[in-house]
C-alpha cells in the first residue's frame, strides 16, 4: 500500500521526500503496535487525499492524524520527528474538531464556518485535509454512533459541502453531498441511484459521443481545448427534480454536463482576456441551437466563490438515442 502511495506522489511530484513519508508510515505502524486502540484507516484517507495532489506534509498528516486524535502521539514527538509545519497542520485540524455543531442552531453553524475561514487564511491545506477527512468519515459511518452520523451528515450539508464549493473543488463537493444525502434520505438516494445505473452505459456512450463531436468541432476551427463530460451528482439531480416537480429521471434532460477548457490568454498588462471564450460560445451556438433561457454568464457575474464560466444548453449535439438538450460549460484553464 505504501509503495502505491509513493508511486502516485512521484507521478505528479518527482521531488517528493519518500524517505520522510516512509518514516511517517513506520512511526505510525510502531505506535499502533504499542496499543490495542482502534484508529482511523490512514490509507483510506490517503485514497481520497491523493486525488487532490497533496504535498509531502499533507501525506504525513494523513498517517499521523489517526494517532493524534487518539492521543497516541504527543506534540513534542511530532515536532521532533516531522517538524513544525506538520505539527501546525495537525493542530489546525484538532482545533476544528473541537468546534461544536448543533443542528438548526445558526450561531453554532456560523462559529464552525468562521473557524474554518480562519484556518483557511492561515493554511489552506488544513481545509483540504478537513474536507478529505469528512468525506472519509461519511464513507465509513458504520464506525460512528447514530447521533454522530446525523451530525456528520447535517453538518456536511450545512457547512462542508458549501466550503468545498467556495473553493471550487466540485468533485469533492459532489461526493460530500451524495454521501450525506445517502444517509439522510436513503430511499430517495437508492431510487435515483438505481435509475442512474440503469442508464449508466447509455449515458456514458452519449458523453463520449458529445465529447468527440465538440473536440473535433473546435479542432477544425483551429482551437486548442480540453473537453470532458460527466454525469451530474445524485444530490444535484434530486434537487433539480424536486425544484421542477419531476418524478422520473427520464423527464430530466440535463443529467450530464460537458466542460470545454481553453488556454488562458492575457494582455500586455497581464490582465486575463475572455473574448475567446465568448467567441467559442458564439461558434457553438452557430452549430447547435441554444436554449436562450438556459444561458448563464458567470464571467460577467462570477459566483460568490469566484467561479467564472459560461454555461449554455444546446439542442442537436446528443446522439439520437438520447436526443435531448445538453449543458456545455466554457472556461479558461
Amino acid at each position: 500500500m505504501l509503495e502505491k502511495v509513493l508511486q502516485s506522489l512521484v507521478a505528479y511530484n518527482p521531488h517528493c521526500d519518500a524517505d520522510k513519508i516512509r518514516k511517517a508510515y513506520d512511526f505510525s505502524k510502531n505506535k499502533l503496535a504499542e496499543t490495542d486502540k482502534k484508529v482511523f484507516d490512514a490509507f483510506g484517507i490517503l485514497e481520497i487525499l491523493l486525488l487532490l495532489k497533496p504535498d509531502d506534509d499533507s501525506v504525513i498528516v494523513a498517517f499521523l492524524y489517526p494517532l493524534y486524535v487518539a492521543d497516541l502521539v504527543t506534540d513534542r514527538e511530532i515536532k521532533a520527528n516531522f517538524g513544525e509545519s506538520v505539527h501546525i497542520l495537525l493542530l489546525g485540524l484538532k482545533k476544528l474538531d473541537m468546534v461544536s455543531y448543533k443542528e438548526n442552531d445558526k450561531k453554532s453553524q456560523m462559529e464552525v464556518f468562521r473557524r474554518m475561514l480562519m484556518a483557511m487564511a492561515k493554511d489552506m491545506r488544513v481545509i483540504f485535509l478537513k474536507l478529505v477527512l469528512r468525506l472519509w468519515k461519511l464513507k465509513n459511518l458504520k464506525l460512528f454512533t447514530e447521533p454522530e452520523c446525523v451530525v456528520l451528515a447535517r453538518e456536511t450539508m450545512d457547512i462542508y459541502a458549501p466550503v468545498a464549493a467556495r473553493l471550487g473543488i466540485y468533485n469533492l463537493k459532489d461526493q460530500l453531498e451524495d454521501n450525506a444525502f445517502k444517509y439522510l434520505n436513503p430511499e430517495e438516494y437508492e431510487y435515483l441511484n438505481e435509475q442512474l445505473e440503469r442508464f449508466a452505459e447509455k449515458r456514458k456512450a452519449a458523453i463520449k459521443s458529445i465529447q468527440k463531436k465538440l473536440k473535433e468541432f473546435l479542432t477544425a476551427h483551429g482551437l486548442e481545448s480540453e473537453v470532458s463530460g460527466r454525469i451530474k451528482s445524485i444530490y444535484s439531480i434530486f434537487r433539480k427534480m424536486e425544484r421542477k416537480g419531476l418524478s422520473s429521471l427520464d423527464d430530466l434532460y440535463d443529467v450530464f454536463a460537458m466542460r470545454v477548457i481553453l488556454p488562458a490568454r492575457y494582455d500586455k498588462n497581464h490582465n486575463e482576456l475572455v473574448d475567446h471564450l465568448y467567441g467559442v460560445l458564439g461558434m457553438i451556438h452557430s452549430e447547435w441551437k441554444p436554449l436562450s433561457r438556459r444561458f448563464k454568464d458567470y464571467i460577467a457575474v462570477p459566483k460568490p466563490n469566484g467561479y467564472r464560466s459560461l454555461h449554455t444548453v444546446v439542442l442537436g449535439i446528443a446522439p439520437q438515442s438520447i436526443d435531448k438538450p445538453v449543458e456545455i460549460q466554457i472556461r479558461s484553464d
